[in-house]
């Protein structure tokens, strides 16, 4: 099975411009991952996802920040 995950908006507010690359880096690898192992529950096509707010630790690297973005997109797609 196939799975498409377009994220057309995403608020980053602390994410500066030279991290962007990193953070997009991490989301999606950890996102497919999740997706390949889990998958999507119930998520219908064109669906909106509020994960709320994700806070993360000053200084957090790019790819990490990334990658715990995604799990909380992930979980937004479970519950739904």
């Amino acid at each position: 099975m196939k799975v498409n995950i377009n994220i057309d908006s995403l608020v980053l507010n602390g994410i500066g411009k030279q991290d962007a690359v990193g953070f997009a880096r991490g989301l999606e690898q950890e996102l497919s991952k999740l997706v390949r192992e889990n998958g999507v529950g119930h998520a219908s096509s064109k669906h909106v996802l509020d994960t709320g707010i994700v806070r993360l630790a000053s200084g957090s690297k790019p790819d990490l920040a990334g990658a715990h973005v995604a799990r909380s997109i992930h979980r937004s797609l479970e519950r739904n």
